[in-house]
């Protein structure tokens, strides 16, 4: 099946992101899909999209306990999906870049369209006589 040129250009225009990547590549993929397969951990990093840039206002938004956030956070931060900034004496927090955006959306909007399709459909009745 061919890819018209305009879908390559969805998130990244690399060509190669449509054909195997090496195995390496799946790996860390891998890894950062766990990280965040965490409903606590989505919520956080759901907090940092909506702007929410510090560990206090991060962990009030997303009703954790501001030690787990902390933790939280470094691990994203080590796995790449979070970028740390020391500014005017305070540590801010940021997703790492569009992609991790674009995830957390993809993630709420998939976990929306789920549990509209598990819902009982109506069957279509028959015209009356």
């Amino acid at each position: 099946m061919a890819i018209p040129d305009w879908e390559l250009n969805l998130f990244n225009s690399d060509p190669r992101l449509v054909q195997p990547q090496d195995d390496e590549r799946y790996v860390r993929a891998a890894r950062q899909l766990a990280a965040v397969a965490s409903a606590e951990r989505l919520r956080l990093l759901h907090a940092l999209v909506v702007g929410e840039r510090t560990l206090v206002r991060a962990a009030v938004w997303a009703d954790l306990p501001q030690t787990q956030a902390a933790s939280d956070l470094a691990t994203l931060e080590r796995l790449g999906l979070v970028r740390r900034e020391e500014r005017d004496g305070a540590t801010e927090y940021s997703c790492a870049d569009g992609h991790v955006i674009v995830l957390v959306h993809l993630a709420l909007a998939h976990a929306h369209l789920a549990v509209a399709s598990a819902r009982p459909r109506r069957l279509a009745t028959a015209p009356s006589e």
